[in-house]
């Protein structure tokens, strides 16, 4: 009876393990097949169109040359966000159309911080490269220019040379070049990840400085 028992037993153990064979096998053959369709269709496309939102840090410079009643005028580092719209004409090469704004302060005025936005709207050519071992990984260069529109809370009033001056805003030309890298969670969902120098003529209209400035962004990404 007991070796009966486990004959039994062990038939049922083997009918489950073959059960579980059975459902197991062509899930993890779909799993590994969508993987495979996944990275082979990670990398860039032709023809393609992306949509990306972003946000970190803007990273400012001097705002004027020389001093105001002693004082450097800087423009703060700040948080900074925006939406980059691409067309890849081929796997290697794209365009991008990005708009930004940064939430920034001038810092060392007589009247102490000031409100100082500043939006971008820059096109630039996009370069892609192809990791074959890991092609859900993209990594880029990027270069262009565009305009810079900046918003001055009021003007600064100081003494420059034992003089009065009032110095206010004033919209520019900008220059940018950077690299990055797009990860692809999905097929048309990616996380990317951006750093950029950006020259910037002048931000205000006396004593203007050209500026030197950074920014360091992460966004989230749609292909289509």
């Amino acid at each position: 009876m007991k070796t009966q028992y486990s004959t039994v037993r062990q038939t049922h153990s083997d009918g489950a393990g073959t059960r579980a064979i059975l459902f197991f096998t062509p899930l993890l053959a779909c799993v590994g097949l969508g993987l495979a369709a996944l990275s082979a269709r990670a990398g860039v496309l032709a023809k393609s169109q992306e949509v990306h939102v972003y946000a970190g840090g803007f990273f400012g410079d001097n705002l004027i040359d020389g001093a105001i009643a002693g004082r450097t005028l800087k423009l703060k580092d700040s948080f900074t966000f925006g939406a980059r719209y691409g067309y890849n004409v081929t796997p290697q090469w794209g365009a991008e159309l990005s708009l930004g704004h940064s939430l920034s302060k001038v810092k060392g005025t007589p009247a102490g911080d000031l409100d100082f936005n500043v939006t971008t709207l820059e096109l630039a050519a996009v370069r892609h490269f192809a990791i074959p071992s890991a092609p859900r990984y993209i990594p880029y260069l990027t270069f262009g220019g565009g305009y810079a529109f900046a918003n001055l809370d009021r003007p600064i009033v100081g003494t420059r040379n034992g003089q009065g001056v009032s110095i206010g805003d004033r919209n520019s030309f900008t220059a940018v070049a950077g690299s990055g890298v797009k990860y692809m969670v999905t097929e048309r969902t990616m996380l990317r990840f951006d750093t950029r120098y950006r020259y910037i003529d002048k931000l205000a209209n006396s004593f203007g400085s050209r500026l030197n400035t950074f920014e360091a962004t992460a966004g989230i990404g749609w292909r289509f």
